[in-house]
């Protein structure tokens, strides 16, 4: 009987072919992506080419993966200089919305990378925009900062705490002619544990105010040994985001441990010279 020639290739030169195809991607794969995705002229030349293919369900794949690393490459791609500029002409525009966008960009950005300086900084730009959009910003920059503290780690928490405990004198000092007539209230009847409020600020006694501020300065105190370790020239440009007056001599101050004793210690002599 004559035997029927076998056409069909070998196992081996099959498993040799599939297995070049499943070699592990490169470490480098980010570094050739990387201009593909945040070229606009790259980009173009491959959704014209990605057009002309007759196989649309490749089509379609090629399309959704070219269009993901596009937006993750040019999330990172935006430098954090860039996105302040664009949002401090937002700022000066009155333009609190378009501010905003860029200013959850910079918040992504910085929690991704765990850039630290850069989340403070972030959120202590959220209390402007609530300057411009919120009729009682001072209310609403208390509740963001109470729920967003313990994203920071030290010793940036501990200059958040600095921030929070300002927007309380704040408060305090506008509204003093009202606050000096309410009746005291219990202690703890205010905030919970977490800093949450349970009775409206609009209620609370000066004694109450006094309470709050004087524990969100000493959490201020929580890790010396940070704050000893960081130079204030370091933090200068945040310090005056929240402190508008900071006028920092680094001879006086020169460690973040410094500013903080200072600040809390002018606190303490200005409560003192309220006119009841």
């Amino acid at each position: 009987i004559r035997q029927i020639p076998n056409f069909h290739k070998p196992k081996g030169k099959r498993n040799q072919r599939n297995q070049r195809f499943q070699k592990p991607i490169s470490n480098n794969f980010k570094e050739i992506c990387e201009p593909i995705a945040t070229s606009p002229i790259i980009f173009g030349l491959i959704f014209v080419i990605s057009l002309t293919t007759n196989h649309n369900k490749m089509k379609t794949k090629f399309l959704l993966i070219i269009m993901v690393l596009s937006l993750a490459f040019n999330l990172n791609s935006q430098s954090y200089n860039d996105l302040w500029k664009e949002l401090n002409e937002n700022l000066d525009n009155r333009l609190p919305q378009s501010a905003e966008t860029v200013l959850n960009k910079i918040e992504e950005k910085a929690i991704n990378e765990n850039n630290q300086k850069e989340l403070l900084k972030s959120y202590l730009y959220r209390f402007k925009i609530f300057e411009l959009s919120e009729e009682e910003a001072v209310e609403a920059s208390i509740n963001f900062a109470t729920e967003n503290i313990t994203n920071l780690q030290e010793p940036e928490r501990a200059i958040f705490n600095l921030a929070i405990a300002s927007l309380y004198e704040s408060y305090l000092n506008n509204y003093y002619h009202i606050i000096k007539n309410n009746i005291p209230i219990y202690s703890g009847q205010q905030t919970t544990d977490n800093g949450q409020q349970t009775l409206s600020m609009k209620f609370w006694d000066k004694a109450t105010f006094e309470q709050v501020i004087n524990k969100y300065y000493e959490n201020a105190l929580s890790d010396i040994e940070s704050l000893q370790k960081n130079t204030t020239e370091s933090y200068k440009d945040i310090l005056t985001i929240y402190d508008k007056m900071a006028d920092v001599d680094f001879n006086i101050e020169p460690t973040l441990y410094d500013y903080v004793i200072h600040k809390i210690i002018l606190s303490n002599y200005d409560d003192s010279n309220f006119n009841i």
